[in-house]
């Protein structure tokens, strides 16, 4: 009795962990289409009979990765920039102004958001 109960238990054990494994299966493919990189858009396509066009550069990987590089690099720039901003601005005045550094924290703030990768969907668009 104790046996069977037990190959009972294990069957449904491993039934389980079968219909669980297929949504995952699934997840691991959509996850693979979503690493490999999109076909650049090409605003000018060949018309028929003619030589296409040489708008787009044939290293055009190696120039996304130069603009990230940089996009980065300036992101780096204005975070150094805000953990240097002393001291904090504060509210004061009617009407409630940021001082003693309100501007330089707002300009800060928006070199921030403007260059911040991590907000988009995908996380590697600034």
């Amino acid at each position: 009795m104790l046996r069977d109960t037990r190959t009972l238990l294990r069957a449904a054990f491993a039934t389980v962990l079968g219909i669980l494994s297929v949504p995952l299966a699934g997840f691991t493919e959509a996850q693979a289409q979503v690493d490999q990189p999109f076909p650049p858009y090409n605003p000018y396509p060949p018309l028929p009979g003619s030589v296409p066009p040489t708008v787009l550069p044939p290293d055009l990987q190696s120039e996304l990765l130069r603009v990230r590089r940089e996009v980065q690099t300036i992101f780096g720039r204005y975070f150094a920039e805000w953990q240097a901003l002393t001291p904090m601005p504060s509210y004061a005045g009617n009407p409630p102004i940021l001082v003693p550094n309100g501007y330089q924290a707002q300009r800060i703030l928006g070199g921030l958001l403007n260059f911040d990768e991590s907000i988009s969907p995908f996380q590697n668009v600034a």
